[in-house]
């Protein structure tokens, strides 16, 4: 339950970030509780493939990732901070308290051992995942997208107690082609239109 509780406040921070170097960092600490699952998994019998599943993670999630990221995403925005919406970043917390409340209901009804962290797991999948509908900046998506994946990682293992390898190679090439495509897509838009934001895709040709 504690590592969903991270990763679920860490996506929050997320949502709020300023700066794409900061969301970048986030997301390389949001490992550290995926990896603390896995570890815990293989601890209580798990077996050997769990603690390679928490050396990529680290390796994946924590630095191969973030320096991906960090050569596509901007350091620096021309434009302030805000949201696409008129929802502002308390609003935005606020909407995030719901989602957990509403993720530990689910996890309950659900009935595991872990529902607490099945629900805290849910809320954070729900988080990353519409970090995309309130920001406009492309490098906020981006993390959010990729947060979102993490959190549905977590929750899986938090379900399953463990991943076949098709299923553990899937997932880690998933989270490598997002970042690369992802990471195009940001430059791809900043050359066209200087900086990295949303409301200019309809004007993006070639």
């Amino acid at each position: 339950m504690a590592s969903a509780a991270v990763l679920l406040l860490l996506i929050v921070l997320a949502a709020v970030a300023r700066t794409a170097p900061a969301g970048v960092t986030i997301y390389a600490w949001a490992a550290v509780p995926q990896a603390a699952v896995a570890a815990a998994l293989a601890a209580s019998g798990g077996g050997a493939p769990l603690w390679v599943d928490v050396a990529l993670i680290l390796a994946v999630k924590a630095f191969w990732v973030p320096r991906v990221l960090h050569r596509s995403l901007p350091v620096r925005e021309g434009h302030d901070f805000g949201l696409a919406t008129s929802m502002s970043p308390p609003m935005l917390l606020g909407g995030a308290v719901v989602m957990a409340l509403l993720g530990l209901r689910l996890g309950t009804l659900l009935g595991p051992a872990a529902g607490e962290a099945l629900g805290l797991g849910l809320a954070a999948v729900l988080l990353g995942f519409g970090i995309p509908a309130v920001r406009a900046e492309l490098w906020a998506q981006t993390v959010g997208i990729l947060l979102g994946e993490a959190a549905l990682v977590l929750t899986a293992l938090v379900l399953a107690g463990d991943l076949p390898p098709t299923a553990e190679v899937l997932a880690f090439a998933e989270v490598i082609l997002l970042a690369v495509v992802l990471g195009a897509v940001v430059r791809a838009v900043r050359e066209v239109h200087g900086v990295a934001d949303v409301r200019r895709l309809g004007r993006l040709r070639g």
